[in-house]
């Protein structure tokens, strides 16, 4: 079985999108099945995909299967989580917003973490994560936590 790699991956995505829009959902959720059985954080990122689209179409039970899955399948991927995050925000669903932040700050690699220490820490992946994690919370009125005690504010 040939590999799809990270471009093929995006053209699965893409196509996906592109039917989605076009007003094709099924031929959409076909080629995000696709997508997950590719695994890995792939896997991850089209789940995100389809239980948005899922969402979109009404289909609330299947799209919170996919992101039970997605939130049980090891390992977690940080920025994925985070979509889910924005997703469920958009949504207005700011306490499952809040679960899923909380899964993405968790899941960061220890490298991702580490470059909190260094010159960039304003800008870096995990210091934009944790400063969206810290202004829901400060939406939903709850007080700062070790967590939002670590962002770094941008000058």
């Amino acid at each position: 079985m040939q590999r799809v790699t990270d471009n093929g991956l995006d053209s699965l995505l893409e196509r996906a999108h592109a039917h989605r829009v076009a007003g094709r959902s099924e031929q959409a959720i076909a080629l995000i099945e696709r997508a997950i059985a590719l695994g890995g954080e792939e896997r991850a990122y089209a789940r995100t995909s389809m239980a948005d689209l899922l969402f979109s179409l009404g289909r609330e039970q299947e799209a919170g299967e996919q992101l039970m899955l997605l939130r049980t399948e090891q390992p977690r991927w940080s920025a994925p989580c985070q979509l889910v995050a924005e997703l469920a925000q958009e949504r207005g669903d700011h306490a499952e917003a809040l679960d899923w932040y909380d899964l993405a700050v968790a899941s960061l690699p220890d490298d991702e973490l580490v470059e909190m220490d260094g010159l960039n820490a304003p800008y870096c992946y995990a210091n934009s994560l944790m400063t969206n994690r810290r202004t829901l919370r400060r939406t939903m009125g709850r007080p700062s936590d070790d967590w939002d005690n670590m962002t770094i504010e941008r000058s």
